[in-house]
């Protein structure tokens, strides 16, 4: 073999490894590429995620709010109704007793 044909083989040698490396060098940058974009996609993500927590917060605080105002409005018509079934008993027992007072007298 001469030293022309080896340095040939070489040389073809040399250029698949070259190509190759070419390869691999340009999948690596695809996976930067991907990577990144990927990166931005949980972050944008997590910040949805805590917008939305933070909007879901914030309406479970008003409708607590709103609970608690609904509670306070029944329990101001049970008392209201409360009061009012006490005055007619009054009334009723008033009436009861304005009876018997007259049928004494009579």
């Amino acid at each position: 073999m001469s030293i022309s044909r080896i340095g040939k083989t070489i040389e073809e040698h040399i250029d698949d490894l070259l190509h190759a490396i070419e390869g691999v060098s340009s999948r690596a940058t695809q996976l930067e590429s991907k990577t990144r974009h990927l990166e931005h996609t949980m972050d944008d993500l997590k910040g949805t995620v805590e917008f939305m927590y933070a909007e879901t917060e914030g309406t479970m605080r008003h409708l607590e709010k709103i609970l608690g105002e609904v509670h306070a409005g029944i329990q101001f018509l049970k008392d209201k109704q409360g009061i009012a079934e006490a005055q007619m008993l009054l009334q009723r027992l008033q009436l009861s007793k304005s009876k018997a007072s007259k049928l004494a007298g009579l």
